[in-house]
């Protein structure tokens, strides 16, 4: 080599570089096309969610999860025997309703039930006056169990969930059949439904305090002609 007059400082080396050639990847995302290159893919966080949903459905991967219609939220009743309110939003077809009452110091032997629903509102009535709240369920899927997300709560929170009713002829117990979630349910509500005007208020439900792997039983105070909603979760 020779001397140069900055010494070996000013000696260079040249190396070969071959780039990447360009991967392009055409996606759809809500009905609209997407292309990017994926040697430089950008790593914005929501974006890349959506592209990567995509993708893993595009290459016969795990398809994101279908989410049922889901609702929940409380009814206030200010010493008063009746309430209603429209759900937070608007169901395919009537969801199964299911009620439970938010204990307070006010709260005795209260009998909670449905009185009417739809795909967007519910009424609820009590059998006495109260000051306190009555918390709703509302779901709705063409087959169960189905994963829901508790919107209303927080997304992060979601429940398997199988949900139905039971119409009852002149009898004071029921039992709830639902798909084996593979371990017992968790949770499970049953409420009366009043779809013959029998004065609901009047009955009193008691729902099984331990749930088995297929089938749920209660008793009720008197025997009806109604509908017993419920919603089991695991």
């Amino acid at each position: 080599m020779a001397n140069l007059p900055g010494g070996k400082n000013q000696a260079r080396r040249t190396y070969g570089y071959i780039r990447p050639p360009k991967q392009e990847i055409v996606v759809v995302v809500n009905g609209a096309s997407r292309s990017f290159d994926a040697q430089s893919m950008a790593y914005h966080r929501d974006f890349f969610r959506v592209i990567n949903d995509a993708l893993q459905s595009t290459a016969g991967g795990p398809s994101p999860i279908a989410f049922g219609e889901y609702d929940e939220d409380l009814i206030s009743f200010n010493w008063t025997t009746s309430g209603s309110r429209a759900f937070n939003i608007t169901f395919t077809a009537t969801p199964i309703v299911v009620l439970d009452v938010i204990p307070n110091t006010d709260l005795e032997n209260i009998n909670v039930f449905l009185s009417y629903s739809s795909p967007t509102n519910l009424s609820v009535q009590v059998s006495a006056p109260f000051s306190g709240s009555v918390r709703y369920r509302a779901i709705y899927s063409p087959t169960y169990p189905i994963m829901v997300t508790r919107n209303v709560i927080s997304s992060a929170f979601t429940y398997n969930a199988y949900a139905g009713y039971i119409d009852l002829v002149g009898i004071n117990f029921f039992t709830a059949s639902y798909t084996s979630f593979g371990s017992p349910p968790s949770q499970a509500w049953f409420t009366p439904y009043d779809i013959n005007g029998n004065n609901g208020a009047s009955v009193a439900l008691v729902g099984s305090s331990s749930y088995g792997l297929t089938s749920s039983s209660g008793d009720i105070s008197s025997a009806i002609v109604d509908r017993i909603n419920f919603l089991v979760v695991a």
